[in-house]
């Protein structure tokens, strides 16, 4: 593996990360309800729920959702330190 062993380090850490984030918006079918609220969502006209992620001792995105009847929709994950969207942000 001489020059190739960093890059498939880092190729197969990013499929871990993807795995386990749709693992956690997979999750979210099962009581999305318990999620709390978003900071944002006083702005919308419909409900906006987070759920944290991430693979560290500290959750550091935001995967942020509404349910609509029984589905739940993801608008936008987040980097936890990234501004709070605005309704004109999702368009």
């Amino acid at each position: 593996m001489p020059g190739g062993g960093p890059r498939i380090i880092r190729r197969i850490r990013r499929c871990e990360w993807q795995i386990a984030i749709f693992e956690k918006i997979y999750s979210l079918d099962a009581m999305p309800e318990s999620k709390p609220f978003a900071f944002e969502n006083p702005d919308f006209p419909y409900e906006i729920r987070e759920a944290l992620f991430g693979l560290g001792s500290r959750p550091v995105y935001r995967i942020l959702f509404t349910i609509i009847d029984d589905t739940v929709n993801v608008l936008t994950v987040k980097a936890a330190e990234e501004d709070w969207i605005s309704p004109d942000g999702l368009r």
